[in-house]
Order: structure tokens, then sequence, then C-alpha cells
């Protein structure tokens, strides 16, 4: 299984030669499918990476994380285990991923961040996850938003806005989708809270008996 085999043929009896190895370093290809999801009393980031390992197998990878977001949980059919850093710089910090053999080829990893804060209006900086070490990235951002608030564009940098159609993840209470033009891309969204409608129909019912006046409401 061999993916290189040198052979010589020598005349004579004495001879020499020597041979040299390179390391031959992995070319992994990044596309992500992101949600970020503003609920009641926290924020949510659900990612789906794929990972296009090509040239030499690996067998962990590294994330940039927000610092401020806590890891609830990493899967992946080859995922054996997760490492956390504590260190923090420019507001990221490292999430080892280690898988349990060499893996080549497209590997899925799923990753849940939570922060806890509760849903307000005002601006919402989304904070992205990055791939030091990928050769290219490219994927999907989808914006889901709790029950009475809207979250509009307010400025955006390497993002491309897509219909919500061409979603590639059906999700409840989408609002916006984009797509990746470059791993450094930048969101500020705006959250605007709803006023709260009720309507009501109402049947009353009254009646009249012996010293005695009942009434009652269907509501």
């Amino acid at each position: 299984e061999a993916r290189q085999i040198f052979v010589y043929r020598f005349p004579a009896a004495v001879y020499a030669f020597t041979v040299v190895a390179d390391s031959v370093e992995p070319e992994v290809s990044v596309s992500g499918l992101v949600v970020y999801q503003l609920a009641e009393t926290d924020r949510v980031i659900h990612a789906d990476i794929e990972l296009d390992v090509r040239e030499a197998p690996i067998r962990e990878w590294d994330f940039g994380i927000p610092s401020d977001y806590s890891v609830v949980s990493v899967t992946g059919a080859s995922v054996a285990d997760y490492i956390a850093g504590s260190t923090v710089t420019d507001g990221r910090r490292n999430l080892k991923v280690v898988f349990g053999q060499d893996v080549v080829g497209r590997q899925l990893v799923t990753l849940h961040l939570e922060k806890s804060e509760a849903a307000a209006a005002g601006n919402w900086v989304l904070q992205r996850i990055e791939f030091p070490n990928a050769k290219s990235v490219r994927g999907d951002i989808g914006i889901v938003s709790a029950p009475g608030f809207r979250v509009s564009v307010g400025q955006t940098e390497l993002l491309v806005e897509k219909p919500l159609s061409y979603f590639p993840k059906p999700s409840a209470h989408l609002q916006q989708a984009f797509r990746i033009r470059e791993p450094g891309w930048s969101a500020t969204l705006q959250v605007e809270a709803l006023e709260r409608s009720v309507q009501s129909d109402v049947f009353h019912l009254y009646s009249l008996s012996q010293e005695t006046v009942y009434g009652s409401a269907l509501i």
C-alpha cells in the first residue's frame, strides 16, 4: 500500500545509496454550516464542520472559538476527545479535537457552543469560528431568533446575503442567511424587540335564579 516505490539494479557487489524522507504536510479544506441562535436566555452556535483532508492524514485539529462561549459538545464519527484551552488571544481560545485514529478524506465535526446572555434589543456582533491551519474556508451562516425578536442586517464584510430558501439546513425561525466569501468575515446585526399583540374573543354568560345572579366568561 506504499504510495512511492523505488527499484534499483546494482551491477557490482559494492554499491551504496541514501534515502532522504521529507514530511508531507496535510492539506485541509474546510466547509462549514454555522447557525447562530438568539435564544431567550443565551446565545448558541451550532456548527457542522466538514474537513477535507488530503496529501497526509491528521490525528488532531485546532479550532479558534470565541473565548466567552463554553463548549457544550464536540461530536463526530472519528472524534475521540477534545481539549478546550484556557489561554485567550484576541478574544479567542483554542479548541483541539482529537481523533481516534489517523484520518484522511472527508470528516464531519459538529460543535455546540453556548454563552449565557439574555435576548435584548441592540447590536449583535457575530463571533466567528476560526481555522488556523486550513488551506481554504467556505460555507454558509444562518441566523435564528427567538419569537418576539426581529434580526436585521447592520454591517457585514466578506459575506454575501442569500435567500432563506437556499440555506442548506432547514431551521425554524430562520431570519437571515449568508455565504462566506473569505475566512476573515465580520457581521454586526440589529436585534429589535417586537411589541406583543394579543387579540381575544370573549363570551359572557349571565344567568339569574332566585336570589342569585351567576356570571361566567369564556376567553
